[in-house]
């Protein structure tokens, strides 16, 4: 895998200005892109975790999907961004109300008249605000860019959402090894105290080298609490990311004698990165909408600097209800068009512009950022996994070398040849590197997980 310099792609990518204007220029937004039964952003970019190929993180992933509580808050964002972009576009479109009222009057005391009336009054009135001076297309593209950047949340959740799981099983499969290894260390450690004890009864062996083994299983044994409170914490880490309660998970995660577990670490690759690798992360994505949405505030607060021109009118019918009949069904018609033009509000308005455009400034500046950080982040996350790949290889290679002179060093022992100092040396060095082992291929899967991450989650980065 090749690692290239990401920092040519910022020419090509930071051109915020024409992408935030192509953005407010885009007049074909209606009111159907906010449909609640629009298609929900396509899961190919997060099947990723199936490269893998291990069917307990793939059943993981596959209950996480519907569970997830980061999932359904996204989803429940994307839901309030379409109902928001409805009631923007139907705010522009012209209002009809109908109301009916009944007005009665009643006899006062000492009036010659006894009878109650009452009239009915049943009207249909009408309205609509001209959407001049931009108002409406720079609403509505803020509407679209508001429900896009919904979208794009949904879809960045899910990544997480995997990510986060594949991390976190991978970490528990590591704590487990772990302790399975310390037990194992353990194990041999009271065998050899059991033989150096009863060697020291018989006096074959000094008591120098009785304590050496007494601290050897010692400084085992105190290492497998602490290994059983990290696999605790990884067991609830993976259960409260499916959104379940701590423990549920237990038996279904335990790692049964002889699985054979192997830690992998399929990623592409990954060749060169070209400049559309900015583009298709999300948080630029989002980044890049929140600008136009941005820019469609600032169109909006210029607008309230002109006339506002509303339409409207209005069908009364007016008719007896109780006491004496009128003579005839009084109807009005009126029709009453207005324009409201704002003159002097001791400068409200154009602060509220200059708000904005600050706010505008801000998106865009944070847009630049967002495009420099994704940049670093790219670059380190092929370094991360190549770099990882030599820590690997390096650590497969001490331990196998701690292995072979712990076979000798059990041998020479034996016959006489070293002492026991040098014997728990080399039982310890060999633990040390069995573990330094585990946790190198534990990283490097985890640096598979970041390339991953980092890229969309999609495994195609280069086409």
């Amino acid at each position: 895998m090749g690692i290239l310099s990401l920092g040519a792609c910022t020419t090509d990518t930071i051109k915020a200005n024409k992408v935030v204007s192509k953005g407010i220029k885009d007049k074909g937004v209606h009111i159907a892109e906010f449909r609640e039964d629009l298609t929900v952003p396509s899961d190919s970019t997060v099947e990723w975790w199936q490269k893998f190929s291990d069917a307990t993180l793939d059943k993981l992933v596959q209950d996480a999907r519907g569970e997830s509580i980061s999932v359904q808050i996204a989803e429940s964002r994307l839901k309030q961004a379409r109902s928001q972009g409805v009631a923007t576009v139907a705010g522009y479109a012209p209002q009809i109300t109908l109301s009916d009222k009944v007005t009665g009057s009643k006899d006062v005391k000492g009036s010659a008249d006894k009878t109650n009336t009452a009239i009915n009054t049943a009207s249909l009135g009408a309205s609509w605000e001209l959407p001049l001076f931009g108002r409406l297309k720079n609403s509505m593209a803020g509407a679209k860019a508001n429900r896009v950047n919904a979208e794009l949340g949904l879809e960045a959740a899910k990544i997480a959402m995997v990510s986060d799981i594949a991390a976190a099983y991978f970490d528990l499969r590591a704590s487990q090894i772990a302790l399975s290894y310390l037990e194992d260390d353990a194990a041999r450690a009271k065998t050899l105290l059991d033989i150096s004890t009863e060697r020291y009864r018989v006096g074959l062996i000094s008591k120098t080298d009785l304590a050496l083994t007494q601290s050897q299983y010692a400084s085992i044994a105190s290492q497998i609490p602490d290994a059983k409170i990290r696999l605790r914490a990884a067991l609830d880490r993976i259960t409260i990311l499916r959104g379940l309660n701590p423990g549920e998970l237990d038996s279904f995660l335990a790692l049964k004698d002889g699985d054979g577990f192997l830690f992998k670490s399929n990623v592409p690759n990954v060749v060169s990165v070209p400049a559309d690798f900015v583009r298709r992360r999300l948080d630029v994505r989002q980044a890049e909408q929140q600008a136009i949405l941005q820019a469609a505030n600032v169109g909006i607060n210029q607008a309230d600097l002109y006339p506002r021109v509303t339409l409207g009118g209005a069908i009364s019918i007016a008719s007896s209800a109780v006491g004496n009949p009128m003579p005839v069904d009084v109807t009005t018609n009126s029709y009453f068009p207005s324009v409201s033009l704002p003159l002097f509000d001791f400068g409200q308005r154009w602060a509220s512009v200059k708000v904005a455009g600050q706010q505008f400034r801000q998106s865009m500046l944070t847009y630049k950022l967002t495009v420099l950080n994704a940049l670093a982040e790219g670059q380190q996350a092929l370094l991360n996994y190549n770099e990882g790949s030599v820590r690997l290889a390096a650590s497969m290679d001490n331990e196998q070398a701690a292995m072979v002179r712990l076979r000798a060093a059990e041998k020479s022992y034996e016959v006489g040849l070293i002492s026991m100092k040098e014997r728990i040396d080399a039982e310890r060095d060999y633990s040390s590197a069995r573990q330094q082992r585990l946790a190198s291929q534990a990283k490097y899967s985890d640096t598979a997980i970041g390339i991953y991450r980092t890229f969309a989650g999609s495994p195609e980065v280069v086409k």
